[in-house]
């Protein structure tokens, strides 16, 4: 959620995550009754509107299955597929396939610390190798969901998380790993990648307009769009977005952000700084930020 470029946002409320929370004991054990049921499918319909869904892989279970790490992946990818297809008919009610649905799945390891010579390519191979058709299945599950199923990410980021260093006796909060990018990847991960796909021109009208609702936004925030915005014909706040402009949008300005990296990147941001654009220089940090964990292992970002 962003406040508006033109508005006078402080750094602390510029931009504003809304995190919703599935109950992992949902997807590995059977409902007690039709209320709990219902309660399933309410809370499932209210993760609809997010851009990323994290799935959690608990690093103490995968080091408790060390050695037979398919049985766990597989458990917990398998789960969540037979969840979502036993659901299906009450998530889709009267329609044929989902427009608004998180479109980028990103794989967590949380409790990193457990595992610390693990990096995050590390992380990328095990499951690959161990998982990799369990989580083809889960991405087929998700695809029966949704319309324009290409614009879909199901295990291509991955990322480490650790809420502290745990030592006998001791608690190190300032040890974190990977929790502070939440925000940044919620941000900045669906700008990047709905850009992508939206320029290349596959994508049902009605999908792509989704996709760059958020994205003209952020443009907007960074100031990046330069002649690109002006030549944009948007009636009505989102406008209709045609596969012209969604090309436009995709191709250029996704490559122009995309140039913007290492000292450009550092540059741009503080030159936000300087001219006190806040919402801009938080973007931009955000994309810092992440340029940085991917640097230093923590984070992989999806090419594609």
């Amino acid at each position: 959620k962003l406040k508006s470029p033109e508005g006078n946002a402080s750094r602390s409320d510029a931009v504003r995550m809304v995190w919703h929370d599935y109950p992992g004991e949902w997807f590995g054990h059977d409902v007690s009754g039709e209320t709990e049921a219902q309660r399933r499918v309410e809370l499932f319909r209210s993760l609809l509107v997010s851009d990323v869904a994290l799935v959690l892989v608990d690093g103490q279970e995968l080091k408790n299955h060390e050695g037979e790490e398919e049985r766990y992946l597989g458990a917990l990818f398998g789960s969540l597929s037979n969840t979502l297809l036993a659901m299906k008919d009450d998530l889709l009610r009267d329609e044929k396939q989902l427009v608004q649905f998180p479109r980028i799945w990103v794989l967590a390891l949380s409790k990193a610390d457990l595992l610390p010579e693990m990096t995050v390519v590390d992380f990328e191979k095990l499951v690959t190798k161990t998982s990799g058709h369990h989580l083809n299945q889960l991405r087929a599950a998700i695809q029966g969901l949704i319309a324009g199923d290409e614009a879909l990410s199901v295990g291509e980021d991955l990322i480490l998380l650790s809420s502290a260093k745990f030592t006998p006796g001791q608690i190190d909060l300032n040890e974190r790993i990977g929790v502070d990018l939440i925000l940044p990847l919620a941000a900045m991960l669906p700008f990047e990648r709905h850009l992508r796909w939206a320029g290349k021109g596959e994508l049902p009208a009605k999908v792509a307009r989704d996709l760059l609702s958020n994205s003209v936004d952020v443009v907007k925030a960074l100031g990046v769009a330069g002649a690109y915005l002006g030549k944009l014909k948007l009636p009505g706040p989102l406008g209709v977005v045609t596969k012209g402009l969604a090309a436009l949008l995709g191709t250029s300005l996704a490559d122009e952000v995309a140039g913007l990296v290492d000292k450009k990147l550092e540059e741009a941001q503080a030159s936000a700084v300087k001219k006190k654009d806040v919402l801009a220089s938080v973007l931009l940090q955000f994309k810092i930020d992440l340029e940085r964990a991917e640097q230093a292992g923590v984070l992989k970002r999806s090419d594609r």
